[in-house]
Parts: structure tokens; C-alpha cells; sequence
């Protein structure tokens, strides 16, 4: 993850906690134009985002490695709300994952710019800087 998006990631994880409620997974994206790459959630992000709205949603065994201890062995999650997050320079958007993908599928651009993510997001625009 890079920099600027673990900083965010920090932040949005705050404001999520007080904000939406439960459960539901994220993907979070960061750019510093007006747009983001559709190929930027990668195919196996897509496939996780996805399968964790469905009834056999997704496992997913955390590693053993590093130094920290770890909350839990294995996770499983199904049946509940997924996002795309997207952190524009001038404010940020949660996206419902499905509604993203059906944007990514019928949009004739290859990017989803601020203003056209305004108007397919849940909750828009807001700073956390």
C-alpha cells in the first residue's frame, strides 16, 4: 500500500467506524488526478468484493508470519455490503463494489472521474484532511 493511501486508509477506517455500520468490507483506492483507472481494483480484488455480497461469500486464512499478534485465525465473510472507496484530491467517495463494477462495465470511459463518482456514490465527498 502506498503512503498516501495507508494515511487515508487510517483516517477513513475512523470515520467509517462512526458512520456505517456493520458488516461490510472495503477496498480503498488513492489518486492525485480527477480520475481513477477502472483498472485499478485489480481482478482478484473485484472477485472478493464481489463474493462477499453473495451467500457463500469468502475465507481467508490470515498468515501466521510477522511480529504482531494476530486477532484471529481465519475469516469468512458473506451476505453484506461491499465499497470501493476512492480518495480524490478534493474529497472522497464510498462506493457500493456493485455499483462501481456495473460503472466500470458500461461506462465508455476507462476511468471513473470525481464528478461521475459523486453521483454514483453513497456518501460523497467529504474531507478527512
Amino acid at each position: 500500500m502506498i503512503k498516501g493511501e495507508a494515511k487515508f486508509t487510517t483516517k477513513f477506517s475512523h470515520w467509517a467506524k462512526r458512520n456505517i455500520a456493520p458488516p461490510c468490507v472495503f477496498e480503498i483506492k488513492e489518486t492525485k488526478k480527477d480520475y481513477l483507472p477502472f483498472s485499478a481494483v485489480r481482478s482478484h480484488q473485484k472477485s472478493w468484493l464481489l463474493a462477499s455480497t453473495r451467500t457463500e461469500g469468502v475465507t481467508w486464512k490470515i498468515p501466521d508470519a510477522g511480529a504482531s499478534a494476530k486477532p484471529l485465525d481465519v475469516i469468512m465473510v458473506g451476505n453484506m455490503m461491499s465499497f470501493v472507496v476512492i480518495n480524490y484530491p478534493k474529497g472522497f467517495v464510498v462506493i457500493n463494489a456493485i455499483h462501481f463494477f456495473r460503472e466500470e462495465e458500461e461506462s465508455k470511459r476507462k476511468s471513473l472521474t470525481y464528478e461521475r463518482a459523486k453521483e454514483i456514490s453513497l456518501w460523497k465527498a467529504r474531507s478527512l484532511r
